[in-house]
């Protein structure tokens, strides 16, 4: 079922991550949403955007890298030990922000921690690395690919 069939009696209800549910009034046409009703509809979502969302986040370090994670968020971060179905927990969580003022660690936050589960192991597309030096005969070709681990963030705790 696409979001723009889900019609329910009135109005039509779209879903959005973030911003939440989003109604058309009675009488307009989700199909095409051309016009007028695609300048309601495009009201309605600032009207929905302009309210201030509070969604729990953290910046972690791994990897020699920052991430900012949310709760759901599937991040790609460089190659950690485990098997696809195994918990990570990240201790090094330089910031916590949210509903209330961040909470900026001096290098980290201390006792948060980030946890997630491996959702994927693999390599990344191949790069070509080409060696050359003019007039001299010399040429080498290699290739490497990059190996990664996919995370879906569970939870963030901060005691």
């Amino acid at each position: 079922m696409n979001s723009l069939d889900n019609t329910h009696g009135k109005g039509v209800k779209f879903e959005f991550p973030r911003v939440g549910q989003v109604e058309l009034e009675e009488g307009n046409e989700a199909k095409g949403l051309l016009g007028e009703n695609a300048r309601r509809f495009l009201w309605k979502i600032r009207e929905h955007t302009s309210k201030r969302i509070f969604l729990m986040y953290a910046i972690i370090q791994t990897g020699g890298k920052q991430y900012r994670v949310s709760p759901g968020d599937v991040v790609k971060v460089e190659k950690l030990d485990g098997n696809v179905g195994d918990t990570v927990t990240f201790e090094n969580v330089l910031m916590i922000g949210g509903e209330k003022e961040p909470i900026i660690g001096s290098p980290v936050v201390k006792g948060a921690s980030v946890t997630g589960t491996i959702t994927e192991q693999d390599k990344a597309k191949k790069i070509t690395i080409l060696k050359f030096k003019r007039r001299k005969g010399y040429r080498r070709k290699m290739g490497h690919r990059q190996p990664f681990t996919r995370l879906r963030i569970e939870k963030i705790t901060n005691k």
